[in-house]
């Protein structure tokens, strides 16, 4: 048994569903190994499950739903209850409190013994995929109602509880949440501070017009599928994973509790290697003042929430490996994991504006970004042309003559140096660069 063998029998199975979006394939694994194997390690004073949530955000039709449902048909065929859904009422989520009019009409006055706790799709769910989940990131009650109970549900170890008019509800829930949604800017700015994100493994891909076209062009190919092919691809997949857990069952290498809980160990010697000789490293170079504004606070925020996501990404990878303990080379996968969360984070901080730069600190960090990406000096009519092209996708509200303004205040405080270079052809080129 491998981690290489489990990969490649999932792949057989996820391109039933998509064509060339291989972006998705590792992270939709995850999804399916944190809904269907009951693994758990000691995280302070609980013990916590090895669900992977996930926030997927791509093109439209470039197959990110269709990668959620290869999960979802996976995870109900081996009798695991899961939903998809597009949007879902808070009752319907959380649960809700009903009165028996029967007892009632017995004795108005007994109202205690009349109530009726219902619980939600969050008590009965192992997964929900969630289509659209930009709603859930709008600046709108709605979402944010129903981002607080997702809060609570992803966390470990998915304490549940609200209070409602005629009582409260509360339970533990185990439940694996994917979102997914395609480039946008409405995403309301407390998006990023409430936790939702952060809690969730976030997956960007903008594709280019080439693999869009590819998909376009070999999107047919699913309709050729032989479906007989698809039911071994899923049969052999489900027997190499049930085989492991036979394996488990069967072989005292972690301890397995009554109700067939496994309960997984870390060593020492082993992390403090990866925190030594990756981890801290890593921080260093993808964390360490990244920014110079409130992004670097929130790309923190994310960093904060390193072991809630490597912890369970290296879990998955010792089970299949058969380690006796989670190791060094189980971590190490966690983290290539973890740096493509990461980098997608990046993403969203440099694209996604949704109040427009409203301050001034957020649009003097528009011009250090650009400035950034070009290696550290631009041109004034690259600079410009930049602006120009974030104004058209709405990523900014900063005009010419603003652009203007902003640099020579930026000039002014030696955040930014304006120098000026001969052309081969006369005249001046003006350039700018970081400080």
């Amino acid at each position: 048994m491998s981690w290489l063998t489990l990969e490649n029998l999932w792949r057989k199975h996820y391109n039933f569903y998509v064509v060339h979006n291989e972006h998705l394939e590792k992270i939709m694994l995850h999804s399916f190994l944190g809904s269907y194997l009951d693994l758990r390690f000691l995280s302070g004073a609980f013990f916590s499950s090895t669900r992977c949530h996930s926030f997927l955000v791509q093109n439209p039709s470039t197959g990110k739903s269709q990668a959620q449902k290869a999960v979802f048909f996976l995870l109900q065929r081996a009798g695991i209850p899961a939903t998809y859904t597009v949007k879902m009422t808070d009752a319907a989520l959380l649960g809700t409190i009903l009165l028996d009019k029967k007892i009632l009409q017995k004795d108005s006055r007994d109202i205690e013994k009349a109530v009726i706790r219902k619980y939600g799709e969050l008590y009965h769910k192992k997964w929900i995929g969630w289509d659209e989940g930009d709603t859930l990131l709008r600046n709108s009650p709605y979402s944010e109602n129903t981002t607080d109970i997702l809060q609570m549900a992803m966390d470990e170890p998915g304490y549940v509880s609200k209070q409602l008019s005629l009582g409260s509800i509360e339970y533990y829930s185990n439940t694996t949440i994917s979102a997914c949604s395609y480039p946008t800017t409405t995403f309301s700015k407390t998006a990023f501070e409430k936790g939702f994100l952060q809690r969730s493994y976030i997956s960007f891909k903008r594709f280019s017009d080439e693999e869009k076209a590819k998909i376009e062009d070999d999107i047919a190919e699913l309709l050729f599928k032989n479906n007989f092919k698809r039911n071994d691809a899923e049969a052999d997949l489900m027997k190499y994973v049930k085989d492991c857990q036979y394996y488990y069952a069967n072989n005292k290498l972690w301890e397995v509790s009554k109700d067939n809980k496994i309960f997984v160990k870390f060593d020492k010697e082993e992390y403090n290697k990866f925190y030594t000789e990756k981890l801290k490293p890593y921080y260093e170079e993808k964390i360490l003042d990244q920014y110079s504004d409130r992004k670097q606070d929130t790309l923190e925020s994310f960093w904060g929430r390193k072991l809630f996501h490597i912890c369970k990404f290296a879990t998955h990878h010792a089970y299949f490996e058969k380690n006796e303990v989670v190791k060094f080379n189980d971590l190490c996968y966690a983290l290539d994991r973890f740096d493509e969360h990461i980098n997608s984070v990046k993403v969203f901080l440099s694209g996604f504006r949704p109040e427009h730069n409203k301050y001034p600190e957020e649009r003097m960090s528009i011009i250090t970004d650009i400035i950034l990406n070009n290696g550290g000096t631009i041109s004034r009519a690259d600079l410009l042309e930049n602006i120009r092209k974030m104004k058209e996708q709405k990523r900014t509200d900063l005009s010419k003559r603003g652009t203007y303004n902003l640099i020579e205040e930026m000039i002014k405080n030696k955040k930014i140096k304006k120098t000026e270079k001969a052309r081969s052809m006369g005249g001046n080129e003006i350039e700018f660069s970081i400080y």
